[in-house]
C-alpha cells in the first residue's frame, strides 16, 4: 500500500487552486490543495493507471466566460471538460473513467447564506448526470477542509482532513 510519506517527492504533482494536472505515469501521486468550498474531482482510467485531478473554485463557467477561456478549471464545467479532453488525447476511454469528488465544505458561511460548497457539489452531480460518467466515490460536504490524492499506479484514492492526524482511503484497489 502506498502512502503519501512513503512516495518520493519527485512523484508528487501538487494540484493548486484553479489547477489541473494529468499523468499516465503510474509512478505519479497527484495531491490537491485544501479544498474547502471547492471540489477535487478525480478522473481515474484502471485499464492504463492514469489520471486527472481538477480543483475547481466555482460552478458555472456561465457566469464569466472570458475567465473560464483563460482557466477553464475555475469552473467545474469547464475544468471538468478540459481534463476530460486531455484524458482522452493521452488514451483513456472514457467508458472505463472511474470519477471521485471531494470536498463542497462549508468554511466561512455559518449563517448557510451562500454555501458555495453545496452549490458546487450539486452542480457538478447534475453535471456528471449528463455526460454519461458515474460517480464512484465521494467525500463531500460539513465544515472541514479536506485534501485528496491519487496514486495513478494502484488507484488508491487518499481524504487527509485538515487537523486529522492520518489518511481516509476513499478507494482501495
Amino acid at each position: 500500500m502506498s502512502t503519501l510519506s512513503s512516495l518520493p517527492p519527485s512523484l508528487r504533482i501538487s494540484v493548486g487552486l484553479a489547477d489541473i494536472k494529468v499523468s499516465k505515469n503510474p509512478a505519479v501521486l497527484l495531491c490537491s490543495l485544501p479544498l474547502g468550498a471547492c471540489l477535487g474531482i478525480i478522473l481515474y482510467e484502471p485499464r492504463l493507471k492514469m489520471g486527472g485531478l481538477l480543483h475547481s473554485l466555482l460552478p458555472s463557467s456561465k457566469t464569466d466566460p472570458i475567465r473560464a477561456a483563460k482557466c477553464p478549471a475555475m469552473f467545474i464545467d469547464s475544468g471538468l471538460d478540459a481534463m476530460l479532453r486531455k484524458l482522452m488525447e493521452l488514451g483513456a476511454a472514457k467508458e472505463n473513467l472511474h470519477t471521485y469528488v471531494v470536498g463542497g465544505a462549508q468554511i466561512l458561511d455559518d449563517a448557510t447564506v451562500f454555501n458555495i460548497g453545496r452549490k458546487n457539489y450539486e452542480f457538478f452531480v447534475n453535471l456528471i448526470n449528463n455526460t454519461g460518467l458515474s460517480i464512484h466515490g465521494e467525500d463531500v460536504g460539513g465544515n472541514v477542509n479536506r485534501s485528496v490524492s491519487i496514486d495513478l499506479g494502484s488507484g488508491e484514492v487518499f481524504i487527509k482532513q485538515t487537523g486529522q492526524n492520518g489518511l481516509k482511503t476513499l478507494c482501495k484497489r
